[in-house]
């Protein structure tokens, strides 16, 4: 967790981002703070981009962790949250209700990525701070997570929502015979799409590039589990046996 080893962190991510660089040879830019949204925590300092970098993809999704054979997720304490206008929108939002608490089915055991079962996940402060690290948009609401026996987490949890949304390409474009292909899912969208969003057609899911899982998984951040986008939608061959 990030108040265990921020240091180790910081430095692999520090080193990560130095091969990444010196992969793709080419100029970075950076965007500046720029949060014009009232009530929420738009984050939009300090991302570093990596143009073209999409040659892989993959889905970002909770890795369910389980404890005395029962998975680990968290609920809202209150009932039902929701989103105003909409959760999957590339718009800021409004919760309702305003400030929710979360707890645990479980006692002491945290997770960076905590699903919640419905469309909006727990990410902790680690998790955030590694993905601030790419030019992507987003706006965090922090909430407190308590555990089962309703001791509050010993880190700082948010629902994270993105605000990149990319509607993808063509599904099937002619090759040099003019006979038409199935384009694989990642090669839909353009090479300057951002390393994190969520693709228009499956609003659920959330597409991240090579370079965002390995800074995930560099750090060590648990409760994340990746799933090459190419493998999830390939075409699926039917056996009648």
């Amino acid at each position: 967790m990030i108040g265990q080893h921020d240091a180790a962190c910081r430095i692999r991510l520090r080193r990560l981002e130095a091969r990444i660089t010196a992969l793709l040879a080419h100029r970075f830019w950076w965007s500046t703070a720029n949060s014009s949204f009232p009530d929420t925590d738009l984050n939009q300092s300090a991302y570093l981009r990596h143009p073209g970098a999409h040659s892989m993809l993959y889905i970002l999704r909770p890795h369910f962790v389980s404890k005395n054979n029962t998975y680990v997720r968290a609920q809202p304490v209150d009932g039902p949250v929701t989103a105003a206008p909409h959760w999957y929108d590339a718009v800021p939002v409004r919760l309702i209700p305003d400030h929710p608490t979360y707890q645990l089915n479980t006692q002491g055991v945290e997770v960076d990525l905590v699903p919640t079962g419905d469309i909006m996940s727990l990410y902790s402060e680690a998790l955030i701070e590694v993905l601030t690290a790419f030019d992507i948009r987003f706006e965090t609401f922090p909430v407190p997570l308590l555990d089962r026996g309703g001791t509050r987490a010993s880190q700082r949890y948010a629902l994270f929502h993105l605000l990149e949304v990319q509607q993808p390409g063509a599904r099937r474009i002619p090759d040099a015979e003019g006979v038409m292909q199935l384009r694989p899912m990642s090669q839909r969208f353009a090479p300057d799409a951002p390393p994190i969003f969520r693709p228009s057609t499956h609003a659920n899911l959330i597409f991240v590039t090579q370079a965002v899982k390995e800074a995930i998984e560099t750090c060590g951040l648990t409760g994340c589990a990746f799933e090459a986008v190419d493998d999830h939608f390939a075409p699926r061959v039917f056996n009648p046996r």
